[in-house]
């Protein structure tokens, strides 16, 4: 597979119907890209609330009850106290 490098243009195919084709491509391309995006960014934001709500528990249960009650394994649940706790400093 050849590299793409920004110094270079790339060739224009001469047929009209192909360039729209390769428009329509890239256009498609653009909306896909944009949707994983705002996808990634919901799931960071529902990870976080997720890792403030098991903290907020872990503080009034520990993290040994935490555990258990979720079905999870305490260092998942160390993690969530410890995601949440940077989380909250960094605000």
């Amino acid at each position: 597979m050849r590299e793409l490098s920004r110094g270079r243009s790339a060739r224009v195919p001469a047929d009209p119907r192909t360039r729209e084709r390769l428009r329509e491509a890239y256009a498609a391309e653009a909306c896909g890209v944009a949707a994983v995006c705002a996808a990634e960014a919901k799931v960071a934001a529902a990870t976080a609330r997720r890792d403030k709500a098991r903290a907020d528990l872990a503080a009034v249960s520990g993290v040994d009850r935490t555990a258990l009650l979720l079905g999870i394994s305490t260092s998942e649940v160390r993690h969530s106290v410890a995601s949440a706790s940077g989380e909250e400093s960094a605000q």
